[in-house]
């Protein structure tokens, strides 16, 4: 994929989205996994492209990846598959227990604890992935196209789940997707992949923007400006009466 360049707030839900074959998965895996060979990739204003390798093994602690396949591991627990991260760090297995206990919880899993991957639905397989995600506490959460291949209420639930691990814990997330109602659903702000660059940034709720790639325009609609202003005049009007 050619340059990009974007910043991603502490605290948000970013999106990136474009059509199939854009790069939007490569992008994913550069800034989980940057080679420190040139790659500028900023996490809380530390450039992690040019870090050393002991520099990056710290900096991949703090970002974790729920990829496409999810790649759990089917002769396991679904909390052994939760904690199998931390028993690769070195983690205890008491607290490892307690951790991966408590990330489940957070996904609505806790009931699934001793059950294996191929008992779970499609949503729940997704949610496991998330979960295994968290084990580590990363400040920032990867996500792959979390509601491709679900059905609706499947969809729904991931994407609920996503927004209270946001809302809660203040997990940065970025999400890449085909999808324009998931931008729509939970993303503060996009990018919008066209070709294989970055070609605009766009808030979410800005009534002022004005998208200038044709997906931008799909997603976000130019405004009646002339319409916006009458109706703030309005409204300026009415609490000035008041």
């Amino acid at each position: 994929m050619a340059a990009a360049s974007f910043r991603i707030e502490p605290g948000e839900i970013f999106g990136v989205v474009g059509f199939s074959g854009t790069g939007k998965s490569a992008l994913l895996r550069l800034i989980d996994w940057p080679d420190g060979r040139g790659d500028q990739v900023r996490l809380s204003r530390k450039d992690i492209g040019r870090a050393t390798d002991g520099e990056l093994r710290v900096a991949r602690r703090s970002i974790a990846l729920v990829s496409q396949p999810l790649n759990l591991l089917h002769e396991r627990s679904v909390l052994a598959n939760v904690s199998a991260p931390l028993d690769i760090a070195g983690t205890s297995a008491p607290c490892a227990r307690v951790r991966a206990t408590a990330c489940l919880d957070w996904v609505g899993l806790a009931d699934k604890a001793k059950a294996y991957p191929a008992q779970l639905s499609a949503g729940e397989r997704r949610l496991l992935a998330v979960a295994r995600a968290l084990a580590t506490d990363p400040d920032a959460l990867l996500c792959d196209d979390p509601s491709a291949a679900l059905d609706s209420r499947s969809a729904n639930r991931v994407l609920s789940i996503l927004q209270a691990l946001n809302r809660d814990l203040g997990l940065t997330i970025l999400i890449a997707t085909q999808s324009l109602e998931v931008v729509r659903e939970i993303c503060h702000a996009v990018a919008v992949m066209d070709g294989v660059v970055v070609a605009e940034r766009i808030r979410l709720g800005d009534l002022y923007a004005a998208p200038r790639t044709r997906l931008g325009r799909l997603l976000f609609p130019t405004p009646d400006r002339a319409r916006v202003r009458r109706c703030a005049h309005l409204c300026l009007i009415r609490d000035n009466s008041w």
